[in-house]
C-alpha cells in the first residue's frame, strides 16, 4: 500500500493505494511466494524465497539486478544467483543478498560502477551470519567478525583508513564475538556477546 511510483508496490494498477494489495509471484498460478525468508523495501522492493531473489520497482542504477535499467511493476527473479539465498538488504542505490553457502552477491551502483547483474563479493567467507547495507557501504558478519566494503571516506569500513575498498576488509579493534550488526548512511554498529556496543564511521 502507499505510493506505487514506477511499480514500487509490485501490483500494477493505480498510482497510489491506501489499502493493502496482494503482491503475486507472476510465474505461479497461486501467486504465492515459496517459503519467503527475507524482505527489503526502500526505493525498490525485493523478497527472497526458495526459488531465489525477486525484485521490483524503479531501476535507474540497475538496483533490481535483472540486467538492465528498466523499472519493473511486478516481481522479477534475478538471474545468475546460486541456490539457497537467505537474506536481502538495500543500500541507497545498490542491493546485496546473502546465500546459505556461496557468499554474498551484490548489484546496482557499486564502488566498481553500475553492476546490472549480481556478482559475488570477493574476500568474504562462503558462509556468513548477517548482512547490512549503509548508504554507500556494506558489512557482513562471519564467525564473530565484521567485514566491510564500499565507500570508506568517512571511516565506514572500520579498518583504520579513510579510503574505499571494492573487496571486503576486516573491521579493526573490534573484540571477538560480534553477534549483530546494522548500518546507517555512513556508519555501522556492532553488538558483542558480552553486551557491549561498538560503532565506527
Amino acid at each position: 500500500w502507499g505510493d506505487n511510483l514506477s511499480g514500487l508496490l509490485g501490483i500494477g494498477g493505480p498510482s497510489t493505494t491506501s489499502v493493502a494489495e496482494w503482491v503475486r509471484r507472476p510465474d505461479r498460478a497461486s501467486g504465492d511466494f515459496d517459503r519467503p525468508t527475507s524482505l527489503a523495501v526502500d526505493s525498490r522492493a525485493c523478497v527472497v524465497d526458495a526459488a531465489g531473489v525477486w525484485c521490483w520497482g524503479p531501476n535507474p542504477y540497475g538496483e533490481l539486478g535483472v540486467g538492465d535499467r528498466n523499472a519493473r511493476s511486478q516481481p522479477t527473479r534475478l538471474p545468475g544467483l546460486p541456490q539457497g539465498m537467505l537474506q536481502v538488504r538495500h543500500g541507497s542505490s545498490s542491493s546485496c543478498a546473502r546465500s546459505r553457502s556461496d557468499g554474498i552477491w551484490c548489484w546496482g551502483a557499486t564502488i566498481d560502477g553500475e553492476t546490472l547483474n549480481a556478482s559475488r563479493v570477493q574476500d568474504l567467507p562462503a558462509v556468513t551470519d548477517d548482512l547490512a547495507l549503509g548508504g554507500r557501504h556494506a558489512c557482513a558478519l562471519a564467525a564473530g567478525k565484521v567485514l566491510c566494503w564500499g565507500i570508506g571516506d568517512r571511516g565506514e569500513l572500520g579498518d583504520g583508513r579513510l579510503s574505499d575498498s571494492s573487496t571486503a576488509v576486516t573491521v579493526s579493534t573490534l573484540p571477538a564475538g560480534v553477534t549483530a550488526i546494522d548500518t546507517g548512511a555512513a556508519h555501522t554498529c556492532a553488538v558483542i556477546a558480552d553486551g557491549d556496543v561498538w560503532c565506527w564511521g
